[in-house]
């Protein structure tokens, strides 16, 4: 990827390696590095920012006008991959050459999202592979197969074909998907990002301001990206759709050009689909309706765990950053 960079003119990129002060700073670079490299294929010069007195964006693109670009990862849970590795681990001091299917158990598979959630499950995963540790203290090569059972998951270990220890199945229990949690968490650092420009004054505010979400959980998509940020339509059954007050500054963003990407996503009455936004109900509108933070964002860059890459433009943006030819942006 740095090498594919390079070569397309992008710049600053040792000085951006070098900020990063640990693992977690490091994955997050790695991330702003995946976004450049999308925008250098969409034929966009791109410039890594790097530390500065007065707080910045993370890339400045060039294209038809200069855009900057605030980088957000929304991280996989890694705990299961610290679990396997601890397996793996410990089969390599043991001398076995084994390979490990898992089974984890409800509380070992609903996705840790905030922090928190990761902190308790990470000490779940010691105590699981602790269990499995003294379970495993006198299991030998000649013992193999065998199944270690532990409150939290299952392990079955057969002779690895490869002479050497690896994972080989890895199966989750069967989950409700935690979507509300995901939605709380992506409004919550959208509006952190948001927040960044409201300090910037002269001609910094003159360019586009794009945040780019690199989504590596495979649980979220972009459906919950637009209801999260245009809101949640009504679908309508049996009837016709009722009159619908639109609000001024929906009404402002038709005057714009946005009226047919508003149609397309019903947020103002679409016949043909039967739906439309109740913007009474608040909980319906999204993010770039109902806070005025969202005011300094021209649109939000999704990339997804497919690898799959979508853009969500917002038409109620600040009129200095707002256009609707970031449909195609990416």
């Amino acid at each position: 990827m740095v090498t594919t960079l390079k070569r397309n003119g992008c710049r600053n990129i040792p000085s951006k390696i070098e900020e990063a002060g640990d693992l977690s700073h490091l994955q997050s670079i790695i991330s702003e590095l995946k976004i450049a490299e999308i925008l250098i294929s969409r034929g966009k010069k791109t410039t890594l920012l790097t530390g500065s007195r007065i707080p910045t964006s993370d890339i400045l693109a060039h294209s038809y006008r200069d855009a900057y670009i605030e980088v957000k990862r929304l991280s996989e849970d890694a705990v299961r991959q610290r679990l396997v590795k601890n397996l793996v681990g410990f089969c390599n001091r043991a001398g076995l050459q084994a390979r490990i299917d898992i089974r984890l158990g409800s509380s070992m598979s609903i996705p840790a999202i905030t922090r928190a959630q990761r902190a308790r499950k990470e000490e779940r995963a010691d105590s699981c592979f602790r269990s499995f540790s003294r379970q495993m203290r006198n299991v030998q090569q000649n013992n193999l197969p065998v199944r270690i059972n532990t409150s939290l998951a299952k392990f079955d270990l057969s002779p690895s074909s490869f002479g050497r220890n690896h994972m080989g199945l890895l199966n989750s229990s069967v989950i409700n998907v935690p979507v509300k949690r995901y939605k709380r968490k992506v409004k919550r650092d959208i509006l952190q990002k948001a927040r960044k420009r409201e300090s910037w004054v002269g001609y910094r505010r003159s360019k586009f301001y794009l945040i780019a979400v690199d989504c590596e959980d495979i649980h979220i998509d972009i459906d919950e990206f637009e209801d999260v940020l245009l809101g949640t339509p009504t679908t309508i059954v049996g009837g016709p759709i009722p009159r619908v007050a639109l609000p001024r500054v929906v009404q402002k963003a038709i005057q714009a050009g946005w009226n047919s990407f508003l149609l397309s996503k019903c947020i103002i009455p679409n016949q043909q689909k039967n739906a439309y936004l109740d913007f009474g109900r608040v909980s319906n509108r999204g993010l770039f309706l109902r806070d005025r933070l969202l005011r300094n964002v021209s649109a939000v860059i999704c990339r997804f765990a497919s690898s799959s890459v979508k853009i969500i433009p917002n038409p109620y943006a600040e009129d200095r950053i707002n256009d609707y030819n970031l449909v195609h942006y990416v």
